[in-house]
């Protein structure tokens, strides 16, 4: 087969059909109804209940619109629209970005629009926090990248800011520094092998990223965040536009940060303890291989501990002895099924019943939060789904079959009692204020937590101050019997996890007041406290045991997280520990800004004198002038009611252009062609409308499609219109003669996700397929063909299916670690006429991965396949998707047929072999791949294509019409087209070049009754292991 004909599957397009077979799914539990308000340089998304969060959200934009807009010298060129969700929950239904929301994701900014999407999750400084760090994000977008991606990509800019610098600027500017970066920095400075500034990816790009920046602006100022962006903007790189706004490059710049983490953290060493000195440790990450152990809660007995771990993978909650750490038993899988989605480790919480028997905690479950007792005795839990958003930090009251917990009502955070046996639930505090960290007085009469309500004791208060701080939390008491609140501390730092001795006398609790977590001890009745630990990392998560000779904690070491206790605590403190200051306490912090009604009066945002040093001449306008802008400040007077509030208007679907671009497509069996490429979306992402057709378009010769997507509803509905054309030269008469096969195509499919893990997809297929010949006739004056075409034959088919698709995998870099994915299909053509098709086909494709130590695992597949019916469409057993190859051919077929073309299923990967080596009604293929990081060391571009992973693989499959082939006979092993088995075997590395990821592979045809029977042939294609 010659193909002169070239086929579209546009790459972007390509890896969404590949990893669409599976995915995890966004579900939409919530019929959401928008409305927005507009600031002076923001519009505000906001959903029913959301309103204080977006006046909230407006504020704190406008906020950090003044420091980033001075801190960049640039005004913002477009308005940026900001989603707001009432809670984590609402944000993972959102569809502005197609990928599920982890919990651990507090907010995206993504690029096709410039667009903020975030959640309330029921703190008011961690909200005000992440509003702050994604404008830097939006900023970034808007200066560097032009906006937004069509800005970006007409106006070439090919810059790309790595995640460190992106990062950890934000987490700068959101906050310049804080105790949990000071114990990451503080710890990787002690502990480790200091990175390279280009190393620091996942967590430590944020917390490394903003130690990089902490430096940078303590050496040259913060005047020199503006000087690098212009720079990086002008020329186009990020290290030479580093070295030109500094003057060093990153090999430099990466050597004085590490001086300066060397003699800021070094002589700690001397003055401070480590954690492991002063404590028993229970647990060893490094041992267990995981990072999390956390949240421990000791049983009434002082027995066990109950605790949060990832020491097999996905978290779970463990049993452990309070005497050695031993692991007795796993109690709940989180993370692998939807009862227990997630188990909420950034704000944890687990509580034991007064007998012992039973333990409670919270849990993300399908829909929603719920709050689940489990009985230890007969590992049955009950679930109380209780209406709420969130469900954080249950805490069992003393005496009672009640539960204490942090609730998000959507509107507000607030404590919430549960009686178990009424099932009455109360809300004790409903107000606009954070509560947090709640534990109980021994008689169950009153709650200890921390707030950031400051003075304001009253409950009932549901709007901000007019004038209100919420960064810094103090520890304050409820009475139950006469809901009044009382505060405990008052100081200007952070006070966290109080809980009371068994006595009642004396209260412990985690205080920043040193920049690093300690504990500290307080008499109930005095005002004072003193630190009864001064170590080197950082303490969370405190709890006494039942007779107060210990103190359970999580502690921080190593770039992990372990369960300690404290013993005999109370004699500490005899031993007047002193704490002394870290030093970044001494150095000039934030200002906070309050902001009242002068915020809307007084708007400077720049220090014209701060720049006097550096020119700008073609920054804000040359660069841009090419990219049209928008009107972006809106005067007050629009913004504001005669009441000072923002003016409310409802949502209402409109579309713009995401981007627009000609990109280069291929496809391993027909080749590559050009393409032009168009999306079309609303601002919440529920309508998006794609484009894509050849770059020279003609209506009988060329591929085009228009597909729309409905997403808001529970049921996602895709409607595609297209068109796919091929030609073959017709190698039966002359060279030159051409067939052409045309399909014209709707294809109208629904998919109702049951959960994040499982969805049943249905769709119709209605295809008119058409086949002409072409035929060379005369030969111009300029020596070019000129052709005739005919009609061959056409037929009309209408193919329904319906499928059943679970996916719990666990990725890590290029492929699953964990977990399983399958689907079930079933598709038919009833043969709607005499031209139709009539066949039915039913598919299988299920995979395990299994994950063993040190980054290897183990990965499994095997595809099944039956078709069947007058009409029975052939499976295409061999050959893998290839860019570049060793081999000549790509397929084994020399004709085609319209039926094969576009009914056929391919079956991949038989690595080795051609594709469509073998065809047949009946399949199955067999994949084994071990995973492992390959050995680094021996390649010296490494720079080039970043973390190299590899495979060790074999492929065997088999394929037959009615008998099947009996692999103990040698004829049943021919490398043919008929029945039989192919097998083969190789290895390769895995890699990200130029932004995607790669596949080499090495491989031998292999027949076990005579060995080896091929050469080595090697295969480079793009793309994600299965």
């Amino acid at each position: 087969m010659s193909a002169i004909k070239i086929k579209l599957v546009f790459f972007m397009s390509f890896m969404s059909f590949c990893l669409g077979q599976f995915g995890q799914n966004i579900v939409q539990y919530d019929d959401f109804k928008w409305n927005f308000i507009q600031s002076e340089h923001f519009d505000i998304y906001y959903s029913k209940d959301g309103r204080s969060h977006a006046d909230f959200t407006a504020e704190e934009a406008e906020s950090a619109y003044m420091r980033i807009s001075d801190l960049f010298n640039w005004r913002l060129k477009q308005r940026v629209s900001i989603i707001v969700y009432n809670s984590h929950n609402d944000f993972q239904q959102t569809n502005v970005v197609d990928s599920y929301m982890y919990e651990g994701i507090a907010g995206v900014t993504e690029l096709y629009k410039n667009r903020v999407v975030i959640p309330f999750d029921a703190s008011n400084k961690e909200f005000k926090h992440v509003i702050h760090h994604e404008l830097v994000h939006a900023f970034v977008n808007d200066c560097i990248y032009g906006g937004n991606l069509k800005n970006m990509i007409s106006s070439a800019i090919k810059v790309r800011i790595p995640m460190w610098m992106n990062e950890g600027l934000a987490e700068y500017i959101a906050s310049i520094w804080d105790t949990n970066s000071e114990m990451w920095i503080r710890d990787l400075a002690i502990n480790g092998e200091f990175p390279h500034i280009k190393e620091l990816n996942g967590y430590m790009a944020y917390r490394g990223g903003q130690s990089v920046w902490n430096f940078i602006t303590e050496k040259w100022g913060e005047e020199s965040i503006s000087e690098i962006i212009f720079q990086i903007k002008k020329t186009n790189k990020v290290e030479s536009g580093l070295k030109k706004a500094l003057g060093v490059d990153f090999e430099m710049l990466n050597e004085q940060w590490h001086q300066y983490l060397k003699k800021t953290y070094w002589p700690d060493v001397n003055i401070r303890e480590n954690i492991k000195d002063i404590s028993q440790q229970l647990t060893d990450h490094e041992e267990l291989k995981n990072t999390y152990n956390v949240a421990p809660a000791i049983s009434p007995d002082g027995s066990r501990i109950a605790i949060y771990s990832n020491k097999d993978g996905p978290m779970a909650l463990y049993l452990i002895s309070s005497k050695d750490g031993r692991f007795i038993k796993k109690i709940i899988q989180g993370e692998r099924n939807t009862e227990y989605e997630e188990l909420h480790i950034l704000k944890p919480g687990i509580t034991w019943s007064p007998d012992g028997n039973k333990v409670a905690f919270a849990a993300k479950s399908g829909k929603s939060d719920a709050l689940f007792v489990l009985d230890l005795k007969r590992n049955k839990s009950k679930k109380y789904r209780l209406g709420m958003e969130g469900i954080f930090r249950p805490s069992w009251r003393p005496g009672h079959q009640q539960i204490a917990f942090i609730g998000n009502n959507g509107k507000y955070s607030d404590i919430y009692i549960y009686d178990l046996n009424t099932e009455i639930l109360q809300n004790l505090t409903e107000d606009w204020f954070s509560d947090d960290q709640i534990s109980w007085h021994p008689n169950g009469n009153s709650i200890f937590f921390i707030s950031d309500r400051n003075d304001i004791l009253e409950t009932g208060n549901i709007n901000k101050p007019k004038v209100h701080s919420v960064e810094q939390s103090d520890i304050y008491t409820l009475d139950l019997n006469s809901n009044i609140i009382k505060r405990l501390t008052e100081t200007l730092h952070n006070e966290m996890y109080p809980c009371i001795s068994s006595d009642g006398k004396t209260l412990a609790y985690i205080s920043d007041e040193s920049g690093i977590n300690n504990i500290y001890l307080q008499n109930i009745n005095e005002k004072f406290s003193k630190p009864i630990t001064n170590i080197i990392t950082g303490i969370t998560q405190l709890s006494w045991n039942g007779d107060d000779s210990q103190l359970i904690f999580t502690g921080f070491f190593n770039r992990g997280y372990d369960i300690y206790i404290l013993n005999n605590p109370l004699k500490k403190l005899n031993e007047q520990i002193k704490v002394p200051l870290a030093s970044w306490i001494n150095k000039k912090s934030k200002i906070e800004l309050l902001h009242g009604e002068e915020f809307v009066e007084n708007r400077n945002y720049f220090n014209e004198d701060k720049y006097r040093n550096y020119v700008f001449s073609d920054f804000e306008y040359g660069i841009r002038d090419s990219i049209p802008q928008e009107k972006v400040s809106l005067d007050p007077s629009s913004i504001y009611d005669s009441k000072g509030n923002y003016f409310s208007y409802e949502y209402k679907t409109r579309f713009t252009l995401d981007f627009a671009q000609a990109a280069y497509a291929f496809d391993s069996r027909f080749g590559g062609q050009g393409m032009a490429y168009f999306l079309f979306s609303d601002i919440l992402g529920n309508h998006k409308i794609q484009i894509g057709t050849e770059m020279t378009v003609n209506l009988q010769r060329s591929d085009y499609f228009l597909l729309y997507r409905l997403l808001p509803y529970k049921t996602d509905w895709n409607f595609t219109f297209y068109h796919m054309a091929y030609e073959y030269y017709n190698s039966s008469t002359s060279q030159q003669d051409i067939r052409l096969f045309q399909d014209l195509g709707i294809r109208i499919e629904a998919s109702r996700p049951l959960s994040r893990f499982h969805r049943i997809l249905a769709a119709v297929d209605i295809d008119h397929i058409i086949e002409s010949e072409i035929k060379a006739i005369d030969v111009d004056d300029f020596g070019q063909y000129e052709y005739e075409q005919s009609f061959v034959k056409s037929f009309t088919t209408v193919i329904p299916k319906i499928k059943y698709i679970w996916d719990n995998a666990l990725w890590a870099y290029t492929h699953p670690v964990e977990g399983s994915r399958f689907f079930i299909k079933y598709r038919t053509s009833p043969g709607i006429n005499e031209k139709s098709l009539t066949f039915h086909s039913a598919t299988f494709d299920g995979r395990k991965y299994f994950r063993l130590f040190n980054g290897t695992s183990i990965a499994g597949r095997l595809f099944g396949g039956a078709n069947w019916g007058k009409d029975a469409q052939k499976f295409r057993l061999g050959g893998v998707p290839w860019l570049f190859s060793s081999e000549k051919n790509r397929t084994y077929s020399t004709e085609i047929e319209a039926e094969e073309l576009y009914f056929s299923e391919y079956v991949m990967p038989m690595r080795g072999y051609l594709i469509s080596n073998k065809l047949g009604d009946n399949v199955l293929l067999a994949n084994l791949e071990l995973r492992l990081p390959f050995l680094l060391y021996y390649f010296p571009a490494i720079k080039y294509f970043g973390q190299i992973n590899g495979v060790i693989f074999t492929d065997f499959g088999v394929i037959w019409d009615d008998d099947y082939p009996s692999p103990s006979k040698k004829t049943n092993w021919e490398n043919g087209r008929g029945a039989g088995w192919l097998m083969s075997y190789g290895f390769g590395p895995r890699f990200f070049f130029l932004g995607m990821p790669w596949q080499l592979d090495y491989s031998w045809q292999y027949n076990p009754h005579r060995g080896r029977i091929s050469s080595r042939k090697w295969f480079l294609s793009i793309g994600v292991d299965f």
